[in-house]
């Protein structure tokens, strides 16, 4: 069973909100990500050096891109923003994420319209997508 000092360093909890909620989420480090749970490990896409996950996050809100971002890129990760639906849209079919985080709730192409074009296009379909 690993120490609490290894599962300090091989995960990271960040609270959703700032209430007294005990609510949060835990982001996995790329380093120790199993395969089983990405379509393809870090360690297989490139001539044996290890690469970041490539999270996408689509948001209207260029603030919340820009928090977001920062802490995937702390934890190791490497983020891309996607202002709005359609850039978002853009960004996936030519960066390839491992993941996409995406709003639900933005006002030109909601969060669901922008999933279901990733799931119609044969190049983004099997990218996992969180409506968040």
């Amino acid at each position: 069973m690993p120490t609490r000092e290894t599962r300090t360093q091989a995960s990271m909890t960040m609270p959703l909100s700032r209430t007294r909620s005990s609510t949060s989420m835990r982001l996995v480090r790329p380093d120790a990500r199993s395969t089983a749970i990405g379509a393809r490990s870090p360690s297989q896409q490139g001539g044996g050096m290890t690469q970041a996950f490539k999270i996408l996050i689509i948001d209207d809100d260029p603030s919340i891109l820009e928090v977001v971002t920062d802490l995937l890129k702390a934890a190791g990760y490497q983020a891309l923003a996607g202002l709005g639906g359609a850039e978002g849209l853009t960004l996936a079919r030519t960066e390839r994420p491992d993941l996409i985080l995406v709003d639900y709730s933005m006002p030109e192409m909601n969060g669901l319209a922008v999933a279901e074009r990733l799931k119609a296009d044969a190049a983004t379909r099997r990218i996992p997508v969180v409506e968040v």
